[in-house]
């Protein structure tokens, strides 16, 4: 047998001779003045039992889900910005304005021109007035005596040119202006009918036309004023602020950067014996570096089925949200998921706060259990297993469910010691 399969038999001895050493420590500073050593503050939690399935942690970049350049969509001069790098923004906010006097003016024209057109379709919806009618009649009605004169007047000459006693030219006057007072009549009689039966249905399409036209062109006006007003696209932080007031910019020219940050992912890669094991919806938990002591709840949104040939690796993003903004991209990432059977098997696990490493790196807990003057510390060798939502897997005999061991005050205590256990805990 080689040496190092004797490596843990070794670090037991040299971990009970420590025991030894700090029982027989213990016993002398008992046995001296004042009473022994008082107890120690410590927080414990119980010893669980639960299933554990087998995770996989793999490490990647924080990065944003969304991210964009603003652009201008007109050409104008800038005339104010209302925002800076480093702004949380809304969207819609308006960030930027151009000038836009000359298109508000002609919004304004096409405006004052809908009101006509409008004002022109209802007088011909409404139909003729009653007053409208009755002058309509009257001026028929006047041309109709007139032309009845006129008529007599050409039947009179008639006769007398015919004995000779008028000449052509008299009668020739005289019939012209009876036909003129005929066509006027007809003209009369016609508008009398037109005010009487109201406007035609093709004089009202056509008056419709004409206002959906005019609507259209203030509709087009008011688009080009509102192009003049730079928004966020969606809700985020500014990166960088690209034109001041003054500057001319034109159609597609970067304004500004925006990035959303209330919602951020972390894409790493996962080999392809694991590409069955994850899908979209299943849990992961992410740690940062830059935010220690916290573990963030997540889930996979997407799982893209396009290897890394070199590798052999498939993309996997986990979303998580960001509402303290304490999260940015750029920082290092560790994503932990959950593989396996839903219920691999039960097991017994404890605090990762409660084992502590010895200089030889074997590992240990400090169980409660009653000492001579009440509870007391008392240290249990242990082998550990897979880690498991912020415990560890302990795979050795030694311990059982509902012991209390020590997670916070671990850190100098000596077998046997009294302790005082916090509130709490």
């Amino acid at each position: 047998m080689n040496s190092g399969s004797r490596l843990p038999g070794v670090k037991r001895v040299i971990f009970t001779l420590i025991v030894f050493g700090f029982a027989e420590f213990s016993a002398l500073a008992q046995d001296g003045e004042g009473g022994g050593p008082p107890p120690a503050n410590v927080d414990v939690a119980p010893v669980t039992v639960e299933d554990v399935r087998d995770t996989i942690t793999l490490t990647g970049s924080i990065t944003t889900r969304r991210a964009s350049e603003i652009s201008a969509e007109v050409s104008a001069r800038v005339a104010e910005v209302l925002a800076d790098a480093g702004d949380y923004v809304t969207k819609d906010q308006v960030l930027a304005r151009l000038r836009s006097e000359p298109i508000r003016l002609q919004r304004d024209e096409a405006q004052g021109q809908l009101v006509i057109e409008e004002a022109k379709l209802e007088e011909l919806l409404n139909g003729s007035r009653v007053e409208d009618i009755e002058i309509e009649r009257a001026e028929s009605e006047e041309a109709k005596a007139a032309l009845d004169l006129a008529i007599l007047e050409e039947k009179r000459l008639r006769k007398l040119f015919e004995t000779g006693v008028v000449s052509d030219s008299e009668y020739d006057l005289t019939r012209t202006e009876m036909l003129e007072k005929m066509a006027a009549y007809e003209r009369e009689l016609a508008q009398f009918e037109r005010a009487r039966k109201g406007p035609r249905a093709e004089e009202i399409a056509s008056q419709r036309g004409e206002v959906q036209a005019a609507r259209a062109r203030v509709a087009q006006y008011h688009d080009m004023v509102e192009r003049h007003e730079i928004r966020a696209p969606f809700n985020g932080v500014l990166g960088a602020k690209l034109v001041e007031a003054g500057q001319w910019v034109n159609p597609g020219m970067s304004v500004l950067t925006i990035a959303e940050l209330d919602i951020l992912r972390v894409e790493v890669k996962v080999p392809e014996r694991h590409f069955n094991e994850v899908a979209p919806g299943t849990p992961a938990r992410v740690f940062i570096d830059a935010v220690p002591n916290a573990a963030i709840e997540a889930r996979i949104t997407h799982r893209i089925p396009l290897a890394n040939e070199a590798s052999r690796t498939f993309p996997v993003r986990v979303e998580f949200p960001n509402p303290d903004m304490k999260i940015a991209p750029g920082m290092f990432a560790r994503a932990t998921f959950e593989i396996g059977p839903e219920a691999e098997r039960r097991s017994m696990l404890v605090p990762r706060d409660a084992v502590v490493m010895s200089p030889d790196r074997s590992q240990s807990v400090w169980v409660i259990r009653d000492g001579d003057n009440g509870p007391a510390a008392f240290p249990e060798t242990v082998e550990t297993g897979r880690f498991w939502k912020g415990s560890v897997e302990i795979v050795s005999e030694g311990l059982q469910p509902g012991d209390r061991v020590v997670v916070r005050g671990n850190e100098r205590l000596f077998p046997s010691q009294p302790v005082s256990i916090r509130k709490g805990s």
